[in-house]
């Protein structure tokens, strides 16, 4: 491994940490005005939401290179989203595997629908990808695009406390890292969008998360087999480098740490 690339895979995890704790302490702050004052539980819910990525932003921008936003390619959007929501409907599938039941949140009202979706659907859609495509794939490039799309979407996981959100994060954040590493970081963040604005619906309308699956699985898996039919050769070679990278390998082993310790019970 180079020094260039172990500083790179270094400072990548130190910011998927960062970014893990951000958001475990945004969302203790954002119930703080829940009893006291009611009033500013929405302004509070946005601002901690913006703080909880700040320390990860700070840290990766004094010290990473950054990706272009690009465009996103409005002939491939359709075909991409479909990806996406087949690789979503993958990693909702494999989640259900796991012991335990998630209880449902509850649809937000009044100001705070506003402010859910500002907090839950475009901030973790502009500053996630800001954070582990438009910075993070810059800094594992040595690695080649399968090994640093893939350290992504590890880390991308690894920021997800749930695990049931880090399994579906796993395999969506794949389809996020491609996406931003042929097109931008701009395509990502439509992407990302797109799926939060989704999830978010699903709040009122449960109907939506199903409708999600069934897309995902007759729209979305066609197209990854078709991609990875006409790329095997190449992603074969490069996801066995990438696998059998110390890298990846140190990514993995934090991600199953960090996965275990929350099946276990370890955050609650």
């Amino acid at each position: 491994m180079s020094r260039g690339l172990a500083r790179g895979g270094m400072l990548c995890m130190a910011g998927a940490l960062c970014c893990t704790a951000g958001q475990m302490i945004a969302a203790r702050l954002a119930a703080v005005p829940a009893g006291l004052f009611p009033a500013l539980q929405p302004l509070f819910t946005v601002l901690a939401a913006l703080a909880g990525y700040l320390p990860a932003i700070w840290l990766l921008d004094r010290a990473a290179p950054a990706k272009g936003w690009g465009r996103a390619p409005v002939r491939r959007l359709p075909c991409l989203l479909a990806a996406l929501l087949g690789a979503a409907a993958l990693g909702s599938l494999l989640s259900l595997l796991l012991p335990g039941e998630r209880a449902a949140p509850l649809p937000p009202e009044g100001a705070m629908i506003p402010a859910g979706l500002l907090a839950k659907c475009l901030l973790p859609a502009v500053c996630e990808e800001w954070i582990f495509r438009r910075r993070m794939l810059p800094l594992l490039a040595e690695a080649g695009a399968s090994g640093a799309v893939a350290g992504t979407a590890v880390l991308f996981a690894l920021a997800h406390p749930d695990p049931r959100q880090a399994v579906t994060a796993l395999f969506a954040g794949l389809v996020l890292g491609a996406a931003a590493w042929k097109y931008g970081a701009g395509c990502s963040a439509v992407l990302h969008l797109c799926n939060n604005l989704l999830a978010f619906g699903q709040l009122w309308n449960p109907g939506l998360g199903k409708a999600a699956l069934a897309a995902g699985m007759l729209l979305g898996w066609p197209v990854l087999v078709v991609w990875l039919v006409k790329h095997r050769p190449r992603v074969s070679a490069r996801l066995a480098g990438a696998l059998c990278h110390p890298l990846a390998a140190g990514g993995f082993a934090l991600y199953l740490a960090r996965f275990i310790w929350n099946i276990t019970g370890g955050n609650a």
